[in-house]
Formats: C-alpha cells, sequence, structure tokens
C-alpha cells in the first residue's frame, strides 16, 4: 500500500469515526448530557463577581458583562445577529432629578419634596389647562387634548404592577404627543409605599432617548389627589394649572443588548426562529442605587438575578452550536430589565429578525430557587409547548410547576411579556419556587446573591434542562399556540394571520 493510500485510509477512517460519534451524541445521547459543569459555574461565577460591580444599566460594569457574553456566543459558533457585532445598543439617557417642583390644580398643591415627582420636564415653567382622561390610553385620547395637560392614573383598568404600569406610560405619551398635549401628569395608585416609588424612579432613572420615549414631553407623577378636586376637574371638564419646576437634565448612558443568531438545519424549517433570552443586568450597588455607604457589602452580585438565567443561554448556546437543531436560533441577552423590561420591550420594537418569523420565545429570569426538584414555569398551560418543557426537565430529573404565587403576576413581570404582547408564545424559566416566601426573598435583590450561596448541582442541571427544552422546541413538528382565549391569542393571530 503506497503512502498517499494509507493517508486516505487513516483520513477515511477518522471521517466514519466522526460520523458515529456526532450520530452517536444525536440518537443515543440528550447533546446536553455532554455539557461540563465547571465550564458553566465559571459563567455564574464571573458574571456575579464583584468585579462587575452588579451589572447596573449603563455602568462600564454592565458593558464588561455583555463583552464577556458576547465572546462566548462567539466561542460557539453563535453569528452576530445585530450588524456586524453582538451589540443592539440601546441609546439610554440617566434622569438628573429637578430639586425645585411645585404643581398646583383645582386648589390642591403638589410640591416635590412631598408628593410630587418630576419624571421627565426639560422646561422651567408653565401653565394653561388641565384635563382627566381615566388612563389616558391610547384609545381614550382624542383631540381635547391639545394645549392641554392631562390628568390620569397611572396604568391601565387591569395593571396593578408597578413595572408594567411605568411602561405603559410610553405608550401613553406618544398619543399624547401626537395629539398636541402639553403633558401628562398620572396619579399613583399602587400597592407600594410613596416614599419607595419617589426614590425609586427619582435617583438616577434611565430613559431611552428616541421618539417613544421623548424626554422633552413633560411627565409627571402626583400622590394623594383629593376626591373633591377630581370631582371638579371630572365635572367642568377643565381647571387651571400652573407648574415651576428647575426641570430635569439628562446624561447619555447607552447600554446593549446581545444578540446572536444559529442557522436551523431543516430546509424549510430554518426561517422560523425560537428566541431563547435571559436578562443581564442587575442593580448595581449601594453607591449606584443612591443607599447609605456604610453597608459592610456594597454589591448587588445577583447572582440568581440573572447570572444564572444567563449561564442557561450560554448552555444552550454551546450545545446547539455543536449540533444545531431544525429550526434557527436566536439568543437575546437583555440590558435594562430591571429598570421596567426596557432592553426587551426595546428589541421587540426594533427587531433584528421580523417578529413574525420569531415563533417562540423561551425565556430564563428568577428570584432563586426554595425547591431544587422543579423548575417553575411561568405560562406552561398557555403557551403550546408543555409536552417538551416537561420532557426537558425530566430528562434531568426535574418536574415543571406551573406559575408559582400567582398573586405576584409573574408572567407579565419578566422580559417575556415584551414578546407575548407582540403575539408570541412565551414563557419565563425559573428556578424552582412554588411561593415568595424568607427562602426566596432572603437573597432577592440583597448584596448576598452571591455565586458561593447557590445550589450547583441543581444550577448544573437547570441549564441542562434549559438548553435541552429549547432544543425540543426547536425541533417540535408543529408550531406552539396560544391556548384558546388566552389575552395574547388575539395579537398572536394579528402578528401570523394564516400562518398560525
Amino acid at each position: 500500500m503506497t503512502d498517499r493510500s494509507k493517508s486516505w485510509r487513516v483520513l477515511g477512517l477518522l471521517l466514519l469515526s466522526l460520523f458515529f460519534s456526532l450520530s452517536f451524541s444525536i440518537k443515543g445521547q440528550v447533546v446536553e448530557q455532554e455539557l461540563k459543569e465547571p465550564e458553566l459555574v465559571s459563567h455564574l461565577r464571573f458574571l456575579s463577581s464583584d468585579e462587575l460591580r452588579g451589572r447596573k444599566t449603563g455602568e462600564l460594569s454592565n458593558w464588561v458583562a455583555a463583552r464577556y457574553i458576547a465572546e462566548e456566543l462567539r466561542k460557539y459558533g453563535i453569528k452576530p445577529g445585530s450588524g456586524p457585532d453582538y451589540f443592539q445598543v440601546i441609546p439610554f439617557g440617566t434622569v438628573i432629578p429637578a430639586e425645585r417642583g411645585i404643581l398646583t390644580f383645582g386648589g390642591q398643591t403638589f410640591s416635590i419634596d412631598k408628593d410630587l415627582l418630576v419624571r421627565l420636564a426639560p422646561i422651567s415653567d408653565m401653565n394653561g389647562e388641565v384635563v382627566f382622561l381615566t388612563h389616558a390610553l391610547p384609545d381614550e385620547v382624542t383631540a381635547n387634548v391639545k394645549g392641554k395637560l392631562v390628568l390620569a392614573y397611572l396604568g391601565g383598568e387591569d395593571e396593578g404592577d408597578p413595572l408594567a404600569s411605568f411602561g405603559l406610560t410610553v405608550e401613553k405619551k406618544k398619543k399624547l404627543k401626537e395629539m398636541g398635549a402639553l403633558g401628562l401628569v398620572e396619579i399613583y395608585n399602587g400597592r407600594h409605599p410613596w416614599n419607595l416609588i419617589k426614590r425609586y424612579l427619582g435617583t438616577g432613572r434611565m430613559v431611552v432617548l428616541d421618539q417613544s420615549d421623548d424626554p422633552e414631553f413633560p411627565t409627571l407623577l402626583v400622590n394623594g389627589v383629593s376626591d373633591k378636586v377630581l370631582e371638579n376637574i371630572k365635572s367642568s371638564k377643565s381647571l387651571d394649572f400652573s407648574l415651576e419646576t428647575d426641570g430635569t437634565r439628562i446624561i447619555e448612558t447607552p447600554s446593549p443588548n446581545v444578540v446572536g443568531i444559529l442557522e436551523g438545519t431543516d430546509p424549510k424549517l430554518k426561517g422560523e426562529y425560537i428566541a431563547l433570552t435571559a436578562h443581564f443586568d442587575h442593580v448595581g450597588t449601594y453607591t449606584s442605587r443612591d443607599r447609605p455607604a456604610t453597608q459592610k457589602d456594597s454589591i448587588f452580585n445577583g447572582a440568581r438575578d440573572n447570572a444564572f438565567g444567563v449561564s442557561a443561554l450560554l448552555a444552550a448556546a454551546q450545545s446547539l452550536g455543536e449540533v444545531p437543531p431544525k429550526r434557527s436560533i436566536l439568543f437575546i441577552a437583555f440590558t435594562g430589565e430591571e429598570i421596567g423590561l426596557v432592553g426587551s420591550r426595546y428589541y421587540t420594537d426594533h427587531p433584528t429578525i421580523p417578529l413574525s418569523q420569531i415563533i417562540f420565545n423561551l425565556n430564563t429570569d428568577g428570584a432563586g430557587n426554595s425547591d431544587s426538584t422543579i423548575v417553575s414555569v411561568m405560562g406552561l398551560n398557555r403557551v403550546g409547548a408543555k409536552e417538551e418543557i416537561d420532557k426537558g426537565c425530566e430528562e434531568f430529573g426535574l418536574t415543571t410547576f406551573a406559575d408559582p404565587a400567582p398573586e405576584q403576576n409573574l408572567f407579565d413581570r419578566s422580559d417575556n411579556v415584551s414578546f407575548a404582547a407582540k403575539g408570541i408564545p412565551a414563557p419565563t424559566f425559573s428556578p424552582g419556587f412554588k411561593q415568595f416566601d424568607n427562602d426566596i426573598l432572603k437573597h432577592y435583590h440583597q448584596p448576598s446573591d452571591e455565586a458561593e450561596t447557590i445550589d450547583l448541582n441543581y444550577f448544573y442541571k437547570f441549564c441542562q434542562a434549559y438548553a435541552y427544552t429549547a432544543r425540543l422546541i426547536a425541533d417540535k413538528s408543529s408550531r406552539p399556540k396560544w391556548s384558546g382565549g388566552d389575552k395574547y391569542e388575539s395579537a398572536f393571530l394579528e402578528l401570523y394571520g394564516t400562518q398560525k
């Protein structure tokens, strides 16, 4: 046998060996079984390390975390999904609060040191007429608001969650500005103490500097409008108002979503995408949250919320990148979740893939786990993929638990809701818990949320289960859809039309 013949024989044997090895990994074993715990733990440890200073949106540490995620995606063969790089940069601005503010209408005066929050007001003084609309949602707004300040309740008719309510403010402002209103004053009527809301929104708040959240449109929040004033304004249709304030200033502080794409293997199905998502931002340090600097530990590490979920996202990138599924995969690590789901909402308003091609979103987020035998899934029975989610968890010795702590309305409090609102079936895959108890609250948004306090064996199984579940849904023969009558079903039908 010649040397050349021997070389071809060796090459043939190597290729045959590779084929059987790959075939075995696909048919004989679940690929996600091959994920290694030390590598997954290294993601968790780095992203929740003290050096990353809590990954607050807009800060340098947030950019470092984004770069780490991008380079891990690159390593796993995931291509950039937002232009030449992995970053979809969001034009955030940090609001420097007003120091002076007095609003008067109907004989009642609100002051910035008590019951008024100047959210955005670039002007110094203004006066005119104020009119009342119940919630000032777009379908309530008429030409009657032109040249007037609009007073309305915060949120919507069925919206009790503060983050979702503040998200609605953006929609209200856009419509009111279009109709020529002077500005918006919302009445706070939530369940959280006013002082907590005022502190949260009044220190270093961030806005998106684009037309959907115009910083030039005055937006205020008041607490405790008297029944008499409300009756007067409703009966007379309008009252005079005056506003005196030194206004707010804005400093540009951009922050990126990280987006990657993996092409599917099926010629017919690769035009459909499964979006795998997790937010990587957290709440920073005591200093960045304007908290006292005398605490022993000043860093909110965010291991559970949400370095845990980002690690699962990277586990899916690794295993799916090694053996791609039939459908294409969109990997997105969101910034801005902790300031109102802003990163995910920005993405669904500025998608890098047409939303009609994104047929499912498997989001992962959580506050931690108090039960290491389950995965808690918000929307498990609503999104048309229960069989795949159950199987994905069972492979790694875990069972599913649907919609824990229903009183918390958790389905609408994570990034999945940005996709759901557009019609895309979108559950959240969370570390196991059944209720918001002391085991959860012990570390939730606390400096104690560090990698060293996590059950790493459970973490490892959770990451594997998330990655395998993603594979099963991406290989599913039929497209998932909302359960009949779900509140997001009409948006689903509008988005996909006859493709449903």
